[in-house]
Parts: structure tokens; sequence; C-alpha cells
């Protein structure tokens, strides 16, 4: 129970903290969750080899070495004391998702993830609701979209509550697309909804999932397609909007001018506001896409060794297919074209270092889903270790019946 205490507050701090707008004394608490994360990051990574060892296989490998390049990067950048303090937080989250992995396997994971969610998003709904505020939900976030990429995996968990008739987190279903209609977020309601039925698809027809999943990639295209082609039908206004994905292009135009003057280091961790500083267009806080935000936080190196850990996973996951991760994964990766998923220790930085590691162990993931929350391999070691289960059938005493 204490180990799964310590993972349920590892997620909660991770979706909560990082992404509050804190001041003063307040906000040392802040630097203080990523020096924690950071320190336990380092202690797993040095005294658990099995994890080493997941952290220097495929797909995880270029991951965490892109992160390695960041920290490294961190001196050179402009974000100070505080970007070298989330450089490390950043690399801890990914050495922490390894040994998550390794103890639990994404199915345990994903166990204490869904309660996590619907207790921030529903304390979100209700903060928003007690204030009656006509504007885009944000809650205690920096901007509503922080809070509609936390409501997209609450869809993606609401789904899995639904297919395994997990009655009390069905409430997700209610309350995330609530949140994501009130932040007007459509690229990760759209995200959610896809992770959502690669889920349920398996549980109906597999054809029809195919079906709903074309479609929904074909809306999301047709969203870009009228922004390119529908000028004459749309009014001027609507048609650069949508054409521009609300101004994303020009932002990542201006901000990839900007990374080309400093190519190996980037702008550094927690220097978001210096590598916007100048776009007048409107007043973003980061680069509102995943790829671009790696450039940002180290430049092009971590950049493409975040793309080579997406194709490496995209490869190797045939041999482990697992719906549950592959939603979760889906959901973060279409999550990221529009929003930062990168930029610090966050929830969905974890459910992608978890995901990513599980495609490197060998074992059956259909025993994983079903199984109880622990890894047999694993037993009795490691941060979030559990006890050891009951001996094997084939293994117990004999009875003394005749």
């Amino acid at each position: 129970m204490a180990q799964r205490l310590a993972l349920g507050a590892l997620i909660a701090a991770l979706a909560v903290v990082p992404n509050t707008r804190l001041s003063g004394t307040i906000d040392s608490f802040r630097s203080l969750a990523l020096f924690v994360i950071a320190v336990a990051g380092a202690w797993v990574v040095t005294t658990r080899p099995n994890t080493l060892r997941t952290l220097r296989s495929l797909p995880l490998l270029p991951l965490t070495l892109a992160f390695v390049w960041i920290l490294l990067a961190a001196p050179f950048g402009v974000g100070g004391t505080r970007g070298l303090l989330v450089a490390a937080g950043l690399l801890g989250t990914v050495f922490l998702g390894a040994e998550v992995e390794a103890q639990y396997g994404f199915a345990g994971f994903e166990r204490l993830l869904g309660p996590t969610l619907l207790l921030v998003l529903s304390n979100a709904t209700l903060i928003e609701l007690s204030v009656d505020n006509p504007e885009r939900w944000e809650a205690w976030t920096e901007e509503p979209n922080a809070l509609a990429i936390l409501a997209a995996f609450g869809l993606v968990a609401g789904a899995r509550a639904a297919a395994d008739r997990v009655l009390p987190l069905l409430p997700l279903l209610v309350v995330s697309p609530m949140v994501l209609y009130q932040t007007e977020a459509i690229i990760p309601f759209v995200a959610g909804a896809l992770g959502s039925l690669l889920i349920v698809g398996p549980r109906v027809r597999r054809g029809l999932a195919s079906l709903a999943i074309a479609g929904g990639l074909g809306v999301l295209g047709a969203v870009v397609a009228s922004g390119l082609l529908g000028r004459p039908v749309m009014g001027e206004d609507t048609w650069e909007t949508t054409r521009t994905l609300t101004g994303r292009t020009g932002l990542w135009d201006f901000i990839i001018t900007g990374v080309a003057e400093r190519p190996l280091t980037g702008f550094g961790p927690e220097s978001s506001g210096i590598a916007v500083d100048g776009f007048m267009t409107w007043f973003p806080r980061h680069a509102h896409n995943g790829v671009i935000q790696m450039a940002v936080n180290g430049g092009w190196i971590p950049a493409a060794l975040s793309v080579i850990a997406l194709l490496c996973f995209l490869v190797l996951r045939r041999r482990h297919p697992n719906a549950v991760r592959d939603g979760y994964l889906m959901c973060f990766a279409l999550i990221s074209i529009t929003e930062h998923v990168v930029r610090e220790p966050t929830i969905p930085l974890l459910i992608l270092a978890v995901g990513v590691a599980s495609v490197t162990r060998e074992r059956s993931r259909k025993r994983l889903v079903a199984g109880p929350l622990r890894s047999p391999s694993c037993e009795g070691e490691g941060l979030f270790r559990t006890p050891a289960g009951p001996s094997s059938p084939s293994l117990a005493a004999p009875s003394s019946r005749s």
C-alpha cells in the first residue's frame, strides 16, 4: 500500500504542481517537487540495474538521450538555475517512468492514473462552476490548454473504465468532455476520442473500430484542408484562423528561426518566454508543438532523438501489442502536434516514458492487463516494490489427501 501511495503522489504532483500559477514562497514548493523528482530519478538509475537496462534499450534509449542532452545543455541556456532544475526534473521523470513500468507494467500504472485524473478534473470542474466563469476554463492551471491536455487523457481513461466496467471511473466520461468543451480545445478532443477508440475498438468489431479511427483522422484532415482550400466558403478571419491552426504555424516559424541561431543548445528549459519574445501576433507561453519544444529546450539534437524514439516505438510495438497503452500514446502524439507536452515534468511525459518503456519489456501484455498491480519479475525490489504474491499452483505443496 505504501508503494502505491508513493506512485499516486508522484502522479498527482505531476498533474498539479508544475502547471500551477504560483508565486513567492509557494513557488518554492514547485522547486522542491522538481528537486525530489530529479533525486528520485537519479536514485533509480544508479541502484536499479533492470531499469538501467531498459533505459539503454530501444525505443527508450533515444528518448533518454534526448533529455540527457537537454540537461547537459541547460547551463548554456537562458533559463538559469530554474532551467537546470527543470531539465533534471524532465530526465528524472523519464527514469521514474522506466522504474514504474518495471514494477507494475502499463496496466498497473494506468489503474492509478485513472483515479488521479478523475480527482483532478472533478476538482477543476467544481472550481469553474463555483465562480461561473464565462471565459475558457483553466481552473488552477496556467492556461486552458494545460487543463484540456489532462481532460484528453481523462477521456481515454474513461473509455478504459467503460470497456472494463470499472463503475467508479465512469464519471470521467462526463467531466472530461465537459472540460474539453469549456476549454474549446479541438485537437485534445480529437486526440482523446481517437485514443479511446483504440481501447474500445477490440471490444467491438475490428472493422468498425478501423472505420471510426479513419473517420476521425479524416475529420482532422478536413479541418486542415478547409483552412487551405476553404477561403471562398469561409469568411476571411475564419479561413486564416483555421489555415494557421489559430496562429500556431506563424509561431513555429518564429521559434525555428530563433533556434537556428542556437542549434546545439536551444534556449534551454524554462526559457519559452524568451524563445517567443518578439512574436507580436498573440502572446503564447510555449512552442505549442512537442518536437519544436524539444528544440527550444535543447536544440535540434534532442528534437531529432525524440522523433527517432517515436519511429522506433511504432516499429517495435508490434512485438508487444497493447491497446490501452497505444490508446494513451496516440492521444499523446496527437496532442503534441499543437500543445506543450515536454516543456516541464507533467503527467503526459510520465505516460510517454511508461508507455515507451513497456515496449522493451519481455512479458505477456494480456496477462498484465488481467493480472494484479505488480510485476512478478520484480517483486520485492525498487522504489515502488510490491509484496510477493502466492506461490504458483504448479509449485504448491502436495495435498495430504491420497
